[in-house]
């Protein structure tokens, strides 16, 4: 695994020459940083060429960070596509060479069927090198919806490929992908004040809803609720959340993001629909309904489990803080008619339904 990785490191230091010497005949005010950069990568370099033999792990690690790190600044330095290509380059590299660790002698092979302290923690640094490496590529490369939807699908990827493979280090990865995501689209293309008040930006365009901003929202929320879904799997796979009970330091905030996340898939498909304010009336009913089904269904399927039945009376809850606290206030007319009695109706057939459940459970 080591020796596999410092030819990777040794090709980013040719690489890096070669633009180092293409910046330096270019703007003067750049070349102090450029110097800079320069210094600290022959540092780093040369923590990686000397002393390969040697077996202590945090050794390795902080020579495999420190080679790699000057290469990351360079591509800040340079900004836009030059800069996400080098950051990228590296993160290929670096990620080429976590994915395929056993390549290599029988020796390193075998090495890696039965990975050793070392092996872990050289891995775990070169997979941390490509994380940043490539989220740093990402953010040179794109803006705006571009940049949090490309971040969330990454997020999403993530998490799958530890939910499949049973792996934490992708997981914490695509929760690191996934707040950032989450916050651009939280407080700028998906944001929350759109989903309180009406009309809101981003979703307007010369004072009228704008398909394409509503569109984007949509997709933006969609992905926001296919990632809290699968946190949760991937963290009941990986170890993180018990057999029995989730630990409340992931589902619930899992279930927030989620709540969010179809909120803003009701709000926006009905704004799409019927791109007025009684679209954004009767989403509200729509979301106040959907909650307390969401509800009624962790219910019925945590009569002996406590996890889906904790989460139940919290969704319950939630529900009838948003009929009291929003609906009441915020809608008229159908709409708010649509949201108390449909979500009282459920709540009286919920309440029978349940009570039948638990006295034939305790049978």
């Amino acid at each position: 695994m080591v020796a596999a990785v410092f030819p990777v490191l040794y090709g980013s230091a040719a690489v890096f020459a070669v633009v180092l010497g293409e910046s330096l005949s270019g703007s003067p005010e750049r070349r102090p940083t450029l110097l800079a950069v320069a210094a600290v990568f022959l540092v780093g370099l040369g923590l990686a060429l000397v002393g390969q033999d040697r077996t202590r792990s945090v050794t390795v690690a902080a020579r495999l960070v420190a080679a790699s790190a000057p290469v990351l600044a360079m591509a800040a330095v340079y900004d836009g596509w030059s800069g996400a290509g080098l950051a990228g380059s590296v993160g290929l590299a670096a990620l080429l060479a976590a994915v395929a660790p056993g390549a290599g002698s029988p020796t390193a092979r075998a090495k890696f069927a039965r990975p050793d302290r070392l092996t872990r923690v050289a891995s775990a640094a070169v997979a941390a090198v490509a994380a940043v490496a490539i989220f740093e590529a990402t953010v040179l490369a794109l803006g705006g919806a571009a940049l949090t939807g490309v971040l969330l699908s990454q997020a999403l990827a993530l998490v799958v490929l530890a939910a499949s493979a049973g792996r934490r280090g992708p997981l914490l990865a695509g929760m690191g992908y996934g707040l950032v995501g989450l916050g651009l689209a939280v407080f700028r293309d998906a944001p929350a004040r759109a989903l309180a008040e009406f009309p809101a930006q981003p979703y307007l365009s010369l004072g009228q809803p704008d398909p394409r901003a509503l569109l984007t929202g949509l997709t933006l929320s969609v992905l926001v609720v296919l990632l809290a879904a699968a946190v949760v799997v991937a963290g009941g796979r990986t170890g993180l959340t018990g057999v029995i009970a989730a630990p409340a330091w992931l589902w619930v905030p899992a279930g927030v993001v989620g709540l969010y996340g179809a909120g803003s898939v009701v709000i926006t498909a009905a704004l799409l629909v019927v791109p007025a304010e009684p679209g954004f009336l009767g989403g509200h009913a729509v979301v106040t309904i959907s909650w307390t089904l969401a509800a009624l269904v962790l219910l019925a399927s945590g009569i002996d489990r406590a996890a889906p039945r904790l989460a139940g009376l919290v969704l319950i809850a939630s529900a009838v803080a948003k009929v009291v606290l929003f609906d009441l206030v915020a809608l008229d007319g159908l709409a708010r008619v649509a949201a108390f009695v449909g979500a009282g109706l459920l709540m009286l057939a919920a309440g029978s339904r349940y009570a039948r459940l638990v006295a034939r459970s305790q049978q």
